[in-house]
């Protein structure tokens, strides 16, 4: 956790690269003003709140903008929170964004498609590995049943009987 005011609201998760759809205008300068057209990008980071999203630096969209995504038939808006230079890229810009709906069918969508489903599928194979180990002979070592019962280390002597 880190100082205040620097906080995450919600846990961020990386998620495959996903193509999206988002009506931002060209970069001409530093002139937003430009006729805004629909342009690929790609969600890299999800959380229940935002998104992490990278574009080629051509286009561009504004900080603290509302801007509408598209994603498999599916429209949503986000606001662009923050603007930053793709690590390791000479021409990519990777944009910070709140999810602009409430409830947002957009967010939920790709947080469902991305996070819950890979993660179920996770949990599913771990569990078919687990029953397969107990069907080719592995077993848990023997539990005991009834409950446990503490026993102190040390004789516990009242402080008047200790002379």
């Amino acid at each position: 956790m880190g100082p205040i005011g620097h906080q995450r609201i919600a846990q961020r998760f990386q998620v495959t690269t996903t193509p999206v759809e988002w009506l931002v205008p060209k970069r001409r300068g530093l002139d937003a003003r430009s006729k805004p057209v629909w342009t690929e990008a790609a969600v890299i980071e999800i959380s229940v709140m935002g998104l992490a999203i990278v574009c080629p630096d051509k286009w561009r969209a504004v900080t603290g903008t509302r801007v509408e995504v598209r994603w498999e038939g599916i429209t949503g808006h986000i606001i662009v929170r923050r603007e930053a230079p793709f690590p390791r890229s000479a021409n990519l810009v990777m944009y910070g964004a709140e999810l602009a709906d409430n409830p947002s069918q957009l967010g939920r969508a790709l947080f469902e498609r991305l996070v819950t489903e890979p993660s179920q599928a996770e949990s599913t194979r771990l569990a078919a590995a687990t029953a397969e180990a107990v069907i080719g002979g592995y077993q848990d070592p023997p539990r005991a049943t009834g409950p446990a019962l503490w026993s102190s280390p040390s004789e516990w002597v009242p402080e008047r009987d200790r002379s």
